[in-house]
């Protein structure tokens, strides 16, 4: 869980992960895969990067970055990146295999970049 801001690197692969790989609750972070996969566990896991706010209701999240290369997969229940009530942010280089959703916006969520990524295998690519 991600709670300050700055930058953050994966040093090793991040495997059967629960309920979410990484969750950034915090404006300003920046999270390098680092060429690692975060991978949910087999029954299926909730979302591989979660990029919201700490509580429902609360202030949205800006300026969250998330670049590869990496692979986030077998999130099943949610998606491999889900932005909620986040704007101005940007997803890179990601390659997202065997989630329910490759990419998730919701909930308020605006003036979001995604460039260079893949959405292999998923149930659905990309959800708004």
């Amino acid at each position: 869980m991600i709670t300050v801001s700055g930058k953050y690197r994966l040093a090793n692969d991040l495997i059967g992960c629960d309920q979410f790989g990484v969750s950034i609750q915090s404006s300003n972070v920046t999270l390098l895969l680092n060429g690692y996969t975060i991978s949910g566990q087999s029954a299926g896991g909730g979302t591989g990067v979660l990029v919201a706010p700490r509580s429902p209701g609360a202030t949205g999240l800006s300026n969250a970055t998330i670049t590869g290369p990496g692979v986030i997969t077998n999130f099943t229940v949610v998606a491999c990146i889900d932005f909620v009530a986040t704007s101005s942010s940007t997803v890179e280089g990601i390659t997202c295999t065997g989630n329910d959703f490759g990419f998730s916006i919701a909930f308020d969520s605006t003036n979001n970049i995604f460039k260079g990524d893949t959405a292999n295998g998923n149930r659905y690519g990309f959800g708004v």
